[in-house]
């Protein structure tokens, strides 16, 4: 093996080594952070599907108390928004830590839209009975959805905890893994510097000094052992060589 391929091989293991680790937190950080924006989105959605479910309930109740258009035009933009974010809910819902809760929310959107749609029709139909039970059924599902939502919001959060947890775990042992990772690399590094100083320095030194003898009129010294398997032999035998045939 030449000294070039020698001197390739340390620096690729080097190189190995140190991308290695970095890679690893790399992979780490993306992982954490493409969680933490998963679930930062449900929270999101599932606060504003809360928010949106109390300005439904008060547009619906400020329509059937005030009988005005403008009432009922917010109530159906508030309406429309619901039954497009439940199909969003029904593809982010089973993600969550509580499957079973996960279904029953997303079923209680959906009662809620239909007691309310039963609601305005009847009120609009003028069936005073129909639609003041209807009425109460929807106030009822929208109170236990908002409590429903805060304990998917708490579960989420408790869950995140957790996995928080044991990213911070695992980026501990990370960080140790580094720390060791950083002195071994520095203690190879050293211990090959010298092998190599050693190595490359030592078969030099001693042609070196054969040369000086050369150069004092003294030819009558002893070979020079090749050290290496690499270009120094080659130039130690030829060296040698060139003192006995002078």
């Amino acid at each position: 093996m030449n000294i070039r391929t020698k001197m390739l091989l340390c620096f690729t293991v080097f190189l190995l080594l140190l991308n290695g680790a970095v890679f690893l937190l790399y992979e780490t950080s993306e992982e954490m952070m493409s969680d933490y924006d998963q679930r930062m989105r449900r929270l999101l959605l599932l606060n504003e599907v809360s928010q949106r479910a109390n300005r439904m309930m008060e547009q619906l109740n400020a329509y059937v108390s005030e009988k005005e258009g403008r009432y009922a035009r917010a109530y159906e933009r508030e309406f429309r928004w619901l039954q497009q974010r439940c199909r969003q809910l029904g593809a982010i819902l089973p993600v969550l830590s509580d499957r079973l809760a996960a279904e029953n929310y997303e079923h209680m959107i959906e009662s809620l839209l239909e007691e309310a749609a039963l609601t305005v029709y009847h009120f609009q139909a003028g069936n005073i009975g129909l639609y003041s039970s209807h009425l109460h059924e929807t106030m009822n599902i929208a109170s236990f959805l908002q409590e429903e939502t805060l304990n998917l919001i708490d579960d989420e959060l408790t869950a995140y905890q957790r996995r928080y947890d044991e990213v911070e775990q695992r980026n501990r042992y990370f960080r140790y893994m580094g720390m060791g990772l950083f002195v071994t690399t520095l203690l190879l590094g050293a211990l090959l510097a010298v092998f190599f100083s050693g190595h490359l320095t030592k078969p030099i030194i001693l042609l070196s000094r054969a040369a000086r003898s050369i150069a004092d009129g003294r030819l009558d010294g002893p070979d020079i052992e090749p050290m290496t398997n690499d270009e120094l032999r080659l130039l130690t035998i030829t060296f040698n060589d060139m003192r006995r045939n002078y």
